[in-house]
């Protein structure tokens, strides 16, 4: 019997062990290719993935090359007291989850204020 993968609006606010269904937000460029070359911390390689769309405008504003982006949402498995999530996906009708940090403000500001010349990047393997 193969098991049935709930809807996410089903799960929305539902305590999940600590961990809520959120959407969450990363910027790609709007080459309308297949794949994904997401954002990325310059430094760590970190896929920067926010909370909130309005901290992406912040974030592109640093990007070299500028070029067209998009906002890509997506579905995640979060938890608050520190700040791990999963992302939800569904391959081959299974459910793959892959952990990731989301980027918050207090952690832009403390990128942005090193001063480094490009902070943010493209990342340059495909997702």
């Amino acid at each position: 019997m193969t098991a049935l993968v709930p809807k996410p609006a089903e799960l929305i606010g539902q305590d999940l062990a600590g961990y809520q269904l959120t959407q969450v937000f990363y910027l790609e460029p709007d080459h309308r290719l297949v794949g994904s070359f997401p954002v990325v911390i310059t430094e760590t390689k970190q896929r920067v993935v926010c909370g909130e769309q309005r901290l992406l405008k912040r974030v592109e504003k640093y990007l070299v090359p500028t070029q067209r982006v998009r906002v890509v949402s997506m579905w995640a498995l979060f938890r608050a007291e520190d700040g791990c999530a999963f992302e939800m996906r569904i391959r081959e009708g299974q459910l793959d989850l892959r952990p990731f940090r989301l980027l918050t403000e207090e952690q832009l500001e403390k990128i942005i204020a090193r001063g480094t010349a490009k902070p943010f990047s493209w990342d340059q393997y495909l997702t």
